[in-house]
């Protein structure tokens, strides 16, 4: 990732985040997963909330806070959760762009989604066959 922001062939400046998932979650895995899958411009950085970067980007919370949502850090320090942390990183995605704008149309539905998911995501991971692992050099796990 490069700290400066890169630009695509479409011209857009893409700046990179870094993902905070739970590790021990299956569908928090698959999603991941999925956006990895997407990232050609190398834009995004996972790690487990588990993990010493986790602790260390995660400190200001306690274990519970932390494991309720993904979050996402911004290369400027800010930092986002559940719904809107599921929004930065449609946003850096540029095959997901037309998500991100239904996802801005009503951050507050974007919200009650986000929750409804994370609050049933021992169901949803069944569903998705327990997610899948990182792509190989990634430092999510």
């Amino acid at each position: 990732m490069d700290p400066s922001g890169s630009t695509p062939g479409n011209g857009h400046t893409v700046y990179g985040v870094i993902v905070l998932y739970d590790l021990d979650c299956g569908f928090c895995r698959w999603t991941l997963d999925w956006a990895l899958k997407r990232d050609r411009d190398h834009v995004l950085e996972a790690h487990p909330i588990q993990s010493p970067r986790g602790d260390e980007l995660l400190a200001d919370l306690t274990p519970e806070e932390r494991l309720r949502s993904a979050h996402v850090v911004h290369e400027d320090g800010r930092r986002e959760s559940a719904g809107a942390a599921v929004r930065a990183v449609l946003e850096v995605l540029p095959s997901a762009r037309p998500l991100a704008w239904l996802a801005n149309l009503s951050p507050r539905a974007t919200e009650a989604g986000y929750r409804f998911v994370a609050n049933h995501r021992g169901f949803f991971g069944k569903l998705v066959r327990g997610g899948s692992a990182p792509r190989p050099g990634s430092s999510a796990g």
